[in-house]
């Protein structure tokens, strides 16, 4: 009898046990909600809460609900938009939570309890920048959100480094009352000196530098970035130097169609002076026939 009465306490402490363990773990997913929505993936189409509306854009609007309501409406060139019921509202200058309460605001007077709007910009339009000069794909860029000068560059694929690039040239409004900043390219990306935010209506020029070319029997042909002071030696060490069969006797610098020979072995053992280059210069080192 007592064997019985025992078997059956240890079967009851068993279901307990397990029980508890059960409530436990559904317990604890219930108070830690956050590891779910954490790993959830930003919306693609989410819209930049700073974004401010303007002429060319397209707005989607969706108002729970009210299927009638919703749907994509243009911004007009004074800021307005057709909406039904309301009839033309200014959106135009409001940043998109602005705007959303404002379409609540107004279906709220006399149409609907408590609407809730959605907005979400369904064409980028009313903020271009013009891109110019030595970047891989310049053109216009409509700002979809704040955008940085450095980010910039990187939209349009980045700077041609062949262009011997120094600086970019940020030109804000027009004809007469425009400003221009001039930011050092080298210091932007490294340290993002001069990374202004960027505005609609801006103008940005990356501006080609000027440049040496060499070419013939050097390590890498193509151009040099030009600086005051720039010599054949120097303009060579830039390009990696010569090739085994560079014919180092008979140089020579093409400069507006008139030809500068030189002898180069002598000029890098030191015993001709160095020649300065000037921009444009076309540096050659012929290939030896032994």
């Amino acid at each position: 009898m007592n064997l019985i009465l025992l078997r059956r306490s240890l079967l009851v402490l068993v279901l307990s046990l397990a029980c508890w363990s059960v409530q436990a773990r559904a317990g604890s997913t219930e108070a830690e909600p956050w590891v779910t929505s954490e790993t959830e993936p930003a919306s693609p189409t989410a819209l930049p809460t700073s974004y401010v509306l303007g002429s060319g854009d397209s707005i989607k609007v969706d108002v729970y609900g009210e299927p009638d309501l919703s749907g994509v409406f243009e911004v007009y060139e004074s800021g307005q938009v057709d909406f039904p019921l309301v009839g033309r509202i200014q959106l135009g200058g409001l940043a998109v939570p602005d705007a959303a309460e404002l379409l609540s605001e107004r279906l709220a007077e006399r149409f609907l309890v408590d609407p809730h709007v959605t907005l979400q910009l369904e064409r980028y339009g009313s903020q271009p920048v013009q891109v110019l000069g030595a970047v891989a794909q310049p053109g216009v860029v409509y700002l979809q959100g704040p955008t940085t000068l450095r980010q910039m560059l990187a939209l349009v694929g980045g700077v041609i480094a062949e262009k011997a690039v120094k600086e970019v040239r940020l030109q804000r409004g027009a004809n007469g009352g425009a400003q221009v900043t001039v930011v050092k390219l080298d210091r932007l990306l490294a340290d993002g000196e001069g990374d202004l935010l960027l505005q609609g209506g801006d103008v940005v020029n990356v501006v080609e530098g000027m440049v040496v070319y060499v070419s013939g029997e050097v390590e890498k042909s193509g151009t040099v970035p030009f600086w005051d002071g720039l010599t054949v030696t120097r303009a060579l060490a830039e390009a990696g130097g010569p090739t085994n069969f560079a014919k180092l006797r008979e140089a020579y610098v093409m400069r507006d169609g008139e030809r500068i020979s030189f002898n180069l072995k002598r000029l890098l053992q030191g015993r001709e002076t160095d020649i300065v280059l000037q921009a444009g210069d076309q540096l050659v080192i012929e290939e030896s026939m032994f």
